[in-house]
């Protein structure tokens, strides 16, 4: 089935990238980004003439290389433990671009066995002939800043110039979504607003202002994921003031307990999957980081939709929704801290990630943002449900 062209969709049976007919005539040229990734099978999914620039994961520094008609990037990682982790694509057609950022790796088995989240959304040529900055007939400027935002990412990835410089011909006035991006690194003053956890409390005071007014025990949070790590009582209450909107007001208060509900699978769940135990490669949490977890009160099951499927989902259904690339993670959205005696506040962010937020307004589980697993009367980890954790070392 081929992805939707409004909004969001999931990703379901035999999902493709570019294999519809319609698409595969009018496909002009492609930008893709993976943290795994299958060659053959990116490949097979697009013509052989056609121009493909793929951003990959590389551990080492890696120049630019070129084969046929497939140029390979290998944005710069920090740490040995720093992954390349975005998944996004852009595929221009003759009379329109497409735009698509989610979970799923270019691999057959993210798209046809696990499920996954993604964002989809088709933007026409522009009426008149288009230059950087130009305005519409009707006066309104064919940017809401949704374009600048995807521009600026594949430039700071250092994707080929023909990548982004094509994107001024396409009006994004339809798009109400907003990007939030990872990038490695330590920033501080103004870029803290750039990466991670401040770029999302920027987005969030800026689509939703109201929320940062709103005390904790007010703003109901849940957040699924496939991978954890340290989940310190620091980071999910630094998380839960950058999604509300109030990381640069507040500090919060050591006294305060999280209360954000972190939905991840139990090995029961992963166990009764289609996929079974093999399956969950992709589901992973470290044993020791396990065992010193504090707050397992916050942990729920993830039960799908439908019956047996095994996530490999990133969302958070807030208010705003947010569907991304980052796991639960230090690495994802950058650890919290402070510069020497100065006391300046800085992010330390090991992962390129990025994700999708959209507009307060937007509709859920209504023909805007579809969420695949269930939010009522959901299970806690308890007794006899161990989290899926030990099996895959995250």
């Amino acid at each position: 089935m081929e992805p939707v062209s409004h909004d969001i969709s999931i990703v379901r049976d035999q999902l493709s990238l570019t294999r519809s007919s319609s698409l595969q005539r009018t496909l002009k040229k492609v930008f893709l980004a993976s943290f795994q990734f299958d060659l053959p099978w990116i490949a097979s999914h697009v013509p052989p003439h056609i121009p493909i620039c793929i951003a990959l994961h590389s551990s080492t520094p890696a120049p630019t290389r070129t084969q046929n008609n497939i140029q390979l990037v290998f944005p710069a990682v920090g740490t040995r433990n720093s992954i390349f982790h975005i998944k996004m694509g852009v595929l221009y057609r003759q009379d329109s671009v497409r735009v698509f950022i989610g979970s799923a790796n270019l691999v057959d088995y993210d798209w046809n066995a696990l499920e996954n989240i993604l964002f989809v959304q088709d933007f026409p040529k522009k009426l008149e002939a288009a230059t950087a900055g130009v305005v519409e007939d009707d006066g309104n400027p064919s940017d809401t800043g949704f374009k600048s935002d995807v521009v600026g990412l594949l430039k700071e990835m250092g994707s080929a110039a023909w990548v982004w410089e094509g994107l001024d011909e396409f009006d994004f006035r339809a798009c109400k979504a907003r990007l939030v991006v990872s990038k490695p690194g330590k920033y501080s003053g103004p870029d803290m607003k750039r990466y991670g956890l401040g770029r999302l409390s920027a987005v969030a005071k800026e689509i939703a202002p109201n929320l940062s007014t709103r005390p904790n025990s007010d703003v109901s949070m849940m957040y699924t994921t496939s991978s954890l790590g340290s989940l310190s009582a620091k980071f999910l209450l630094d998380f839960e003031a950058s999604a509300c909107g109030r990381l640069d007001e507040t500090i919060p208060a050591a006294s305060l307990e999280p209360k954000i509900r972190v939905v991840y699978p139990t090995k029961d769940t992963v166990h009764k999957s289609f996929l079974g135990i093999n399956g969950g490669g992709t589901i992973t949490w470290n044993s020791s980081l396990w065992a010193a977890c504090q707050h397992k009160n916050l942990l729920y099951d993830y039960v799908s939709k439908r019956k047996g499927a095994l996530s490999h989902c990133k969302i958070l259904p807030l208010i705003f929704p947010i569907i991304r690339s980052h796991n639960m993670t230090l690495s994802a959205w950058g650890k919290l801290g402070v510069i020497g005696k100065s006391k300046e506040p800085r992010i330390d962010i090991g992962n390129w990630e990025v994700g999708v937020v959209f507009s307060a307004n937007e509709k859920l589980d209504g023909e805007g943002v579809v969420i695949p697993f269930e939010t009522e009367n959901i299970r806690q980890h308890g007794e006899g449900s161990l989290s899926a954790h030990g099996v895959w070392q995250g």
